[in-house]
């Protein structure tokens, strides 16, 4: 007994003395920390501008379609021959540029025509009283006096020695009654005259009695309606169809050339 504890005191010691003294426990390595990042920022003109951001429309979302409504067929227009002042005015027509006088129609349903004689298309017709502007001078053809109603169109009126219409001229549109183109012979003119002097008076009569009721000016040309009548030392012309105007000449006021 006693020499079997000897042997394991023995055994013990042997194993005590087999590890180091002071051997450092191992221990698990720690991660590295990396170095930190520096950022390095170019200089102002080294950099890249960053795109500036782009707008984005706004779209808007059309309104719902209303539908249309149906059209409506237009009525079909009936050809007139617009009275200017309407048929239905009480006053007289005064006297307006561009305009030689006004009729009264004094029968009901007097054709329009689209020309100066009965073989010009019926156009319309105007009413009794009616009281319509005249935009040219009476020309007389197939033996009736027409007469221009539309300032534009060709739109006329036949007058019957005076059983249809009541003309009214207007002297102020004396003056302004010049031939344009070359004059040629209609009925009733029997030569036309131009006018070689700044301003020559047109009378009411083939005298220098007659009232002043407008003035000629130089380069105007007038048809002539009668045969020149001498009186007072002058040469008188009739430079309208139906009123009393008449222009003097003393020899070089006007030239007067004949229809053949």
């Amino acid at each position: 007994m006693k020499k079997l504890m000897i042997a394991l005191s023995a055994v013990l010691l042997f194993a005590g003395c087999s590890k180091k003294e002071n051997e450092p426990v191992s221990t698990p390595e720690s991660t590295p920390t990396p170095p930190p990042v520096v950022v390095v920022t170019p200089p102002a003109d080294q950099r890249t501008p960053e795109p500036e951001p782009t707008a984005v429309p706004v779209q808007n979302t059309p309104a719902p379609a209303t539908a249309a409504p149906a059209e409506t067929a237009a009525p079909t227009a009936t050809p007139e021959a617009t009275p200017t002042p309407s048929a239905t005015s009480s006053a007289d027509p005064v006297y307006t540029s561009g305009t030689y006088g006004w009729v009264e129609v004094l029968v009901d349903g007097l054709n329009v025509r689209s020309k100066a004689g009965t073989d010009g298309n019926v156009i319309g017709q105007t009413q009794n009283g009616s009281k319509l502007y005249t935009y040219a001078a009476p020309v007389t053809s197939g033996g009736y006096t027409w007469y221009k109603i539309n300032r534009e169109k060709d739109e006329w009126i036949a007058d019957q020695s005076g059983k249809w219409l009541t003309y009214h001229s207007y002297p102020e549109a004396a003056a302004s009654n010049t031939v344009e183109g070359t004059p040629a012979k209609t009925d009733g003119t029997v030569g036309y005259i131009k006018i070689n002097v700044d301003y020559l008076n047109i009378r009411s009569k083939a005298g220098t009695d007659g009232s002043i009721v407008g003035t000629a000016k130089n380069g105007g040309t007038y048809y002539v309606y009668a045969e020149p009548v001498s009186a007072e030392g002058y040469t008188w012309y009739k430079i309208s169809a139906t009123d009393e105007t008449w222009v003097a000449d003393s020899g070089a006021w006007v030239t007067y050339t004949k229809f053949n």
